[in-house]
Protein backbone atom coordinates (compact mmCIF):
# COMPACT_ATOMS: atom_id res chain seq x y z
CA UNK A 1 0.00 0.00 0.00
CA UNK A 2 1.63 3.46 -1.13
CA UNK A 3 1.65 6.12 1.86
CA UNK A 4 -1.07 8.91 -0.06
CA UNK A 5 -3.67 5.38 0.33
CA UNK A 6 -2.61 5.05 3.91
CA UNK A 7 -2.83 9.13 4.44
CA UNK A 8 -6.35 8.90 2.57
CA UNK A 9 -7.31 5.87 5.09
CA UNK A 10 -6.26 7.74 7.80
CA UNK A 11 -8.10 10.52 6.68
CA UNK A 12 -11.11 9.20 6.04
CA UNK A 13 -11.06 7.54 9.46
CA UNK A 14 -10.47 10.66 11.23
CA UNK A 15 -13.15 12.27 9.40
CA UNK A 16 -15.54 8.67 10.24
CA UNK A 17 -14.29 9.54 13.89
CA UNK A 18 -15.47 13.32 14.08
CA UNK A 19 -18.75 12.40 12.30
CA UNK A 20 -19.17 10.14 14.87
CA UNK A 21 -18.87 12.81 17.87
CA UNK A 22 -20.96 15.20 16.19
CA UNK A 23 -23.90 12.82 15.78
CA UNK A 24 -23.53 11.15 19.32
CA UNK A 25 -23.96 14.75 20.65
CA UNK A 26 -26.84 15.82 17.93
CA UNK A 27 -28.66 12.82 19.43
CA UNK A 28 -29.42 14.77 22.97
CA UNK A 29 -30.89 17.18 21.33
CA UNK A 30 -33.06 19.09 24.24
CA UNK A 31 -30.93 17.01 26.60
CA UNK A 32 -27.35 18.69 25.45
CA UNK A 33 -28.03 21.29 27.79
CA UNK A 34 -28.35 19.16 30.91
CA UNK A 35 -25.38 17.48 29.86
CA UNK A 36 -23.36 20.49 29.12
CA UNK A 37 -24.73 22.21 32.63
CA UNK A 38 -23.50 19.38 34.99
CA UNK A 39 -19.75 20.52 33.83
CA UNK A 40 -17.93 22.46 36.05
CA UNK A 41 -17.61 26.00 34.24
CA UNK A 42 -13.83 25.95 36.01
CA UNK A 43 -12.59 22.96 34.70
CA UNK A 44 -14.24 23.54 31.01
CA UNK A 45 -12.09 27.36 30.78
CA UNK A 46 -9.12 25.58 32.03
CA UNK A 47 -8.82 23.06 29.26
CA UNK A 48 -9.91 25.43 26.53
CA UNK A 49 -6.71 27.86 28.13
CA UNK A 50 -4.65 24.45 28.10
CA UNK A 51 -5.68 22.86 24.69
CA UNK A 52 -7.51 25.24 22.46
CA UNK A 53 -6.00 28.35 22.84
CA UNK A 54 -7.90 29.98 19.61
CA UNK A 55 -11.71 29.33 21.33
CA UNK A 56 -10.23 30.35 24.86
CA UNK A 57 -9.64 33.67 23.08
CA UNK A 58 -13.05 34.02 21.58
CA UNK A 59 -14.76 33.05 24.40
CA UNK A 60 -13.39 33.74 27.50
CA UNK A 61 -9.87 35.97 27.69
CA UNK A 62 -10.34 39.62 28.83
CA UNK A 63 -13.36 38.34 31.02
CA UNK A 64 -13.92 37.61 35.03
CA UNK A 65 -14.10 34.03 35.40
CA UNK A 66 -16.69 34.64 37.92
CA UNK A 67 -18.83 35.95 35.04
CA UNK A 68 -18.78 32.39 33.38
CA UNK A 69 -22.04 30.29 35.36
CA UNK A 70 -22.96 26.85 34.20
CA UNK A 71 -25.35 28.34 31.46
CA UNK A 72 -22.61 30.59 30.08
CA UNK A 73 -20.67 27.71 29.65
CA UNK A 74 -23.08 25.44 27.98
CA UNK A 75 -23.98 27.88 25.60
CA UNK A 76 -20.23 28.47 24.50
CA UNK A 77 -20.17 24.61 23.89
CA UNK A 78 -23.27 24.85 21.81
CA UNK A 79 -21.63 27.47 19.59
CA UNK A 80 -18.61 25.99 19.65
CA UNK A 81 -19.77 21.97 18.50
CA UNK A 82 -22.76 23.00 16.62
CA UNK A 83 -21.91 26.30 14.39
CA UNK A 84 -17.70 26.33 15.27
CA UNK A 85 -17.61 22.38 14.14
CA UNK A 86 -15.05 22.21 17.59
CA UNK A 87 -14.26 18.90 17.86
CA UNK A 88 -12.28 19.73 20.92
CA UNK A 89 -14.90 21.21 22.49
CA UNK A 90 -16.89 17.92 21.36
CA UNK A 91 -14.69 15.85 22.34
CA UNK A 92 -14.00 17.92 25.87
CA UNK A 93 -17.33 17.77 26.96
CA UNK A 94 -17.62 14.23 26.57
CA UNK A 95 -14.85 13.68 28.75
CA UNK A 96 -16.05 15.70 31.15
CA UNK A 97 -18.93 14.63 31.62
CA UNK A 98 -18.04 11.05 31.91
CA UNK A 99 -15.73 12.28 34.74
CA UNK A 100 -17.78 14.98 36.45
CA UNK A 101 -21.19 11.78 35.79
CA UNK A 102 -18.46 8.54 36.61
CA UNK A 103 -21.20 7.33 38.83
CA UNK A 104 -23.66 6.31 35.99
CA UNK A 105 -20.48 5.69 33.17
CA UNK A 106 -18.81 3.50 35.73
CA UNK A 107 -22.53 1.42 36.49
CA UNK A 108 -23.51 1.70 32.98
CA UNK A 109 -19.68 -0.02 31.88
CA UNK A 110 -19.85 -2.70 34.32
CA UNK A 111 -23.01 -3.73 32.98
CA UNK A 112 -22.41 -4.08 29.15
CA UNK A 113 -18.86 -5.75 30.62
CA UNK A 114 -20.84 -8.58 32.10
CA UNK A 115 -22.02 -8.90 27.86
CA UNK A 116 -18.02 -8.98 27.02
CA UNK A 117 -15.13 -7.04 28.79
CA UNK A 118 -13.99 -5.22 25.83
CA UNK A 119 -17.30 -3.20 24.90
CA UNK A 120 -15.63 -1.88 21.89
CA UNK A 121 -16.14 -5.24 20.35
CA UNK A 122 -19.88 -5.36 21.32
CA UNK A 123 -21.94 -4.89 17.83
CA UNK A 124 -25.65 -4.61 19.54
CA UNK A 125 -27.46 -5.04 22.96
CA UNK A 126 -30.59 -6.92 23.12
CA UNK A 127 -33.62 -5.18 24.36
CA UNK A 128 -34.18 -7.13 27.37
CA UNK A 129 -30.83 -6.33 28.48
CA UNK A 130 -31.23 -2.83 28.19
CA UNK A 131 -34.34 -3.01 29.95
CA UNK A 132 -32.42 -4.96 32.75
CA UNK A 133 -29.72 -2.57 32.97
CA UNK A 134 -31.42 0.84 32.30
CA UNK A 135 -33.51 -0.87 35.85
CA UNK A 136 -30.38 -1.37 37.45
CA UNK A 137 -29.50 2.31 36.57
CA UNK A 138 -32.20 3.77 37.97
CA UNK A 139 -31.94 1.31 41.03
CA UNK A 140 -29.41 2.94 41.83
CA UNK A 141 -30.66 6.46 42.11
CA UNK A 142 -29.40 7.48 38.68
CA UNK A 143 -31.67 9.79 36.68
CA UNK A 144 -33.48 8.51 33.17
CA UNK A 145 -32.09 11.85 31.91
CA UNK A 146 -28.52 10.57 32.80
CA UNK A 147 -28.39 7.32 31.97
CA UNK A 148 -29.81 8.85 28.34
CA UNK A 149 -27.10 11.20 28.24
CA UNK A 150 -24.26 8.23 28.90
CA UNK A 151 -26.01 6.16 26.16
CA UNK A 152 -26.12 8.56 23.81
CA UNK A 153 -22.41 10.36 24.51
CA UNK A 154 -20.60 6.83 25.02
CA UNK A 155 -22.14 4.92 21.75
CA UNK A 156 -24.03 2.23 23.90
CA UNK A 157 -24.94 -0.40 21.37
CA UNK A 158 -28.98 -0.43 22.67
CA UNK A 159 -31.10 -0.06 19.75
CA UNK A 160 -32.14 3.06 18.39
CA UNK A 161 -35.48 1.96 18.60
CA UNK A 162 -35.56 0.20 21.84
CA UNK A 163 -34.04 4.42 22.88
CA UNK A 164 -36.38 5.97 21.83
CA UNK A 165 -39.83 4.24 23.04
CA UNK A 166 -37.85 3.40 26.66
CA UNK A 167 -35.10 5.41 27.17
CA UNK A 168 -35.39 9.07 25.78
CA UNK A 169 -36.74 11.29 28.36
CA UNK A 170 -39.80 12.49 27.29
CA UNK A 171 -38.95 16.07 25.13
CA UNK A 172 -36.74 14.23 22.96
CA UNK A 173 -39.32 12.32 21.68
CA UNK A 174 -40.89 15.05 20.27
CA UNK A 175 -37.73 16.06 18.99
Amino acid sequence: MSEDTQDNSANEATEEDSREVFEALAKLGPHFDHAARSLRPRNVIAEFQRSDRAAFFRNFKGQRMEKFNRKKVAEILHKEIFVRENEFAAHLLMVLWNEFNREVYAGMRALVETIQENVEDIERIEDDKAAEFVESLLADGHSQEDIYVCVCINDVRFSPEWIAANLAPASSAAA
